[in-house]
């Protein structure tokens, strides 16, 4: 399944990268290809739905989809949210709904890991950024339904490098000031009301910028990084307006491996006492072997610094059946040199004799610590236990050493 998977996408990588930018296409008559949506609705009634499809065909440019009337194929349903704004999820996006603030310790490492598992597979060859951006283009070029981009990022300086370089490319931001509807109406009429052409050829791309967990339905799968999945995503309301999204998101290694860390130490709770040294030297392992395992390669470095961006399709699942929200990419800012220093700094609190009695004591567990990494490796950790006894404390965790703690009973 796995080179199957990577046959057809190289195959659809050398289709696309066939065309030269801005070349009008033609059929050896001179005259211009028409775009791939065109003939969607060839001899279909205006207002009629499309197949077994939430498509429903207009007068003019590509059909919506308004699975409100029409349905969803296969097994998904029409999940409808605000009003009469319904997108399309199969069982296991509804399954995984969550609207949590933080990921659940509850998981298991698999679970947690997953999303790495996905951006390491060798078998999924990534993408320099550049490349990716040139085939985005040329996909919305003999499809300009393609040409909205869903971009789901951290508000932060590394995130933005994504967004910078696209625009750079010529994207152009979707105009959502003027949208009016309820928030997926909104897009959905933006989306709308972008000029779609019927010949193929050069089509700018348009970017949705935004935060990360309402890109696409696709991150609902991943449980041990994402911790929110609330319906309807982005792409769908997008969808609704006859586009045709591909959705990019950045996963930071700033953001999403101290998320692990965090989510690591808090997991060590869920075994006895007794096995917390065990459980800890385990994360930290699993941890330094995580980022150990790959290393920088010049081809993705982007702006001319240390940064870089690997782009990798998301497959989508068996079960999904309703194309409308298009293709899901990661775009990997990988980090080569990270500590798990909550877990590092937990686990120096532990090993020291009178802090670990202390611990033990009040019943205090990973999850009541706070944890603040500075510039260097020095960690301030403060523990509050339900009983009101806090412990204050100061760690280098490049040395994993504990350097001063300070106890207090209430």
């Amino acid at each position: 399944m796995a080179m199957r998977a990577v046959v057809t996408a190289l195959a659809t990588l050398t289709v696309a990268l066939a065309a030269c930018p801005g070349e009008v296409e033609d059929g050896g008559l001179g005259e211009p290809l028409p775009q791939a949506w065109t003939t969607l609705c060839a001899g279909v009634d205006v207002g009629a739905c499309l197949g077994d499809s939430p498509l429903v065909c207009g007068e003019a440019g590509p059909p919506r989809a308004t699975c409100e009337r029409c349905g969803c194929p296969g097994g998904d349903a029409c999940v409808v949210t605000d009003g009469d704004d319904g997108v399309c999820a199969s069982r296991a996006v509804r399954e995984a709904v969550r609207d949590d603030d933080i990921v659940s310790d509850g998981l298991g490492d698999d679970v947690y890991l997953a999303l790495w598992t996905l951006l390491e597979d060798e078998t999924r060859p990534a993408l320099t950024l550049g490349d990716w951006i040139d085939l985005a283009a040329r996909q919305a070029g003999s499809d300009g339904r393609q040409r909205v981009v869903v971009v789901g990022r951290e508000s932060d300086y590394r995130g933005d490098l994504v967004v910078d370089a696209l625009r750079a490319g010529g994207a152009i931001d979707l105009a959502l000031d003027d949208a009016v509807g309820l928030p997926c109406g909104g897009r959905a009429d933006a989306a709308a009301a972008l000029a779609i052409p019927d010949v193929a050829g050069a089509t700018d791309l348009v970017i949705d910028v935004g935060a990360v967990d309402d890109v696409h339905s696709g991150l609902c799968a991943f449980a041990g990084s994402v911790p929110r999945c609330v319906l309807p995503h982005r792409a769908g309301c997008l969808a609704r307006g006859g586009v045709l999204p591909q959705s990019l998101v950045v996963i930071d290694d700033d953001v999403f491996l101290a998320r692990l860390d965090d989510v690591l130490v808090r997991s060590v709770a869920r075994v006895g006492r007794d096995q917390w040294e065990q459980r800890l030297d385990s994360v930290i392992a699993t941890f330094s072997g995580l980022v150990l395992r790959h290393r920088p390669e010049a081809r993705f470095a982007v702006d001319g610094g240390g940064d870089e961006v690997r782009v990798v399709e998301v497959p989508p699942p068996p079960d999904a059946v309703d194309p409308s929200v298009g293709p899901l990419f990661l775009a990997w800012l990988p980090r080569f040199d990270v500590r798990p220093v909550r877990s590092v700094t937990f686990r120096a609190l532990w090993l020291d004799s009178p802090t670990r009695a202390f611990l033990t004591e009040h019943d205090v567990v990973p999850a009541d610590c706070d944890f603040a990494p500075g510039l260097t490796d020095v960690v301030e950790v403060v523990c509050v236990a339900s009983d009101g006894a806090v412990v204050e404390a100061t760690v280098d965790a490049a040395r994993a050493a504990l350097i001063d703690v300070d106890a207090t009973a209430p």
